[in-house]
């Protein structure tokens, strides 16, 4: 299985087809297709996929079709793309310049698909994300300013919008789950709120967000010929990690999907278009963070099944796009041995790397002994292969901030041994991360349902997904 998928992420050649079975394709999909669904790895390129695939141990839902295509993702000037003007391409089919919201090179507003679909054919509009939903990527669906730092002005565009639900985390970037009198709600996220109460969107949020659209959905499939009210719903999706999932599990990103795609199919016969991003596979790249990066692609694919199980019961008229807007941490697979052998230590780390850290801080702040915080660090990275001098760093690390108070002495805390750690782990696991920013290396596009054959381009790039979303369902 490993073997097998890196050969798919080596060779080219797979992405490769013949004109006619272009053509072929767009003559057998047209008129069809009225349910899209288009979902996007944030941060996710192909040594992302591999590694969590060999963790999961089978194949990846979304590696089991036979359109697997190297994409292009960098911006107008050729320069690694961040997500706005990424998300941008994919939503609009333009290139355009990092931080541009659904305008071009020249600041000027341009419509996006899921917007068009919407307006010239009555399509309702899903937008959904385990990122803020006011963050870049999303916001290329239904806004337009000239920098994605715009939130005040991006969440009026998505008021003005009228996208039917917008689910998944908080309108501002907050991995918190707040209800809606939970007092600790941050004043600019009520603000949005009450922007989008004003727009006419019913507000679900907290832990309760579950038992809302799964009642939300009982009324709706009683009275399907009521029009579906619009709804905005923020739970930060739940992703697993030792614990099994129980009395605190809430809502995954694949429950929002079918939320919205089981109601759109009942309420509205036009058609749908749903975006669905897992935002947090590029924060895990930007934390060199491998044991919380195969969690987000494993809560990924599992919205991918729940799409595909959509396309399964709508076969003739369901597509389905995974993507990814560019590839975050440039994690490169140095030993493809030690990984098959070693990769499912990653299961064991018992929280995400930054919390760890802060863990390890806490314990030194109280001045705890350096081996105790280092059996600590152990239990929650769930790795003891720490080589005796990488156990003598730690140890000095830990030390320096014992020195006196006037010792001359760089301080190091837990955050830097945890990254520390991490990277001697997952050298151990055979794989390593070469920045914390964006790379430029091609993404990976899959296609599901009539006309995916259009996907298989060998100059695929980011911006020409929309063309050939439109060439299948006009």
């Amino acid at each position: 299985m490993l073997k097998h998928l890196f050969t798919l992420v080596m060779i080219g050649a797979l992405c490769i087809s013949t004109a006619c079975s272009s053509v072929c394709a767009k003559d057998d999909a047209k008129s069809k297709v009225k349910y899209v669904f288009v979902l996007i790895g944030d941060g996710f390129g192909p040594n992302q996929r591999a590694v969590a695939e060999a963790a999961v141990g089978k194949q990846l839902v979304m590696n089991s079709g036979d359109v697997f295509t190297p994409t292009d993702t960098n911006e107008i000037h050729g320069w690694t793309t961040d997500s706005a003007a990424s998300g941008t391409a994919i939503a609009c089919g333009i290139k355009t310049y990092n931080g541009a919201i659904g305008v071009d090179e020249n600041k000027k507003p341009v419509e996006s698909l899921s917007a068009a679909l919407k307006r010239e054919r009555g399509f309702a509009v899903g937008i959904i994300s385990s990122c803020g939903l006011s963050d870049a990527t999303p916001a290329a669906q239904y806004a337009h300013q000239e920098k994605r730092s715009m939130r005040n002005q991006i969440i009026a565009d998505l008021a003005k919008s009228n996208v039917d639900f917008v689910g998944g985390s908080l309108l501002l970037h907050c991995n918190t789950n707040y209800i809606l009198d939970d007092p600790a709600l941050p004043p600019q996220e009520k603000t949005y709120r009450k922007t989008l109460e004003a727009a006419g969107y019913t507000i679900y949020s907290g832990k309760p967000v579950k038992a809302a659209l799964d009642a939300e959905y009982e009324i709706i499939k009683n009275n399907p010929s009521v029009p579906m009210n619009k709804i905005y719903a923020g739970c930060q999706p739940y992703v697993a990690w030792n614990q099994k999932p129980g009395a605190d599990k809430w809502i995954s990103i694949g429950d929002y999907l079918t939320f919205a795609a089981e109601s759109f199919a009942l309420t509205n016969k036009n058609g749908f278009f749903i975006m669905l991003e897992c935002g947090w596979i590029d924060h895990s790249g930007h934390n060199n963070d491998s044991a919380w990066m195969i969690r987000e692609v494993r809560a990924f694919d599992r919205a991918v099944a729940a799409a595909l199980e959509f396309q399964a019961a709508h076969p003739e008229e369901t597509l389905v796009i995974v993507t990814a807007d560019h590839e975050t941490g440039g994690l490169q697979i140095v030993d493809p041995e030690k990984l098959k052998k070693n990769v499912q230590l990653l299961w064991k780390q018992k929280m995400r790397k930054d919390k760890l850290g802060q863990e390890l801080h806490a314990m030194i702040k109280k001045q705890m002994s350096a081996n105790k915080i280092i059996a600590k660090l152990k239990d929650l990275m769930g790795f003891d292969k720490f080589t005796a001098e990488q156990l003598a760093q730690i140890k000095g690390m830990i030390e320096t901030n014992y020195a006196p108070k006037n010792a001359k002495i760089r301080r190091i805390g837990g955050g830097e041994i945890a990254n520390k750690a991490a990277a001697w782990r997952d050298e151990y696991v055979g794989i390593k991360y070469t920045t914390g920013g964006h790379s430029n290396a091609k993404v990976i596009t899959n296609a599901f349902g009539p006309g995916a054959e259009l996907f298989k381009d060998p100059e695929l790039k980011n911006s020409t997904l929309r063309s050939k979303i439109e060439q299948i369902i006009k």
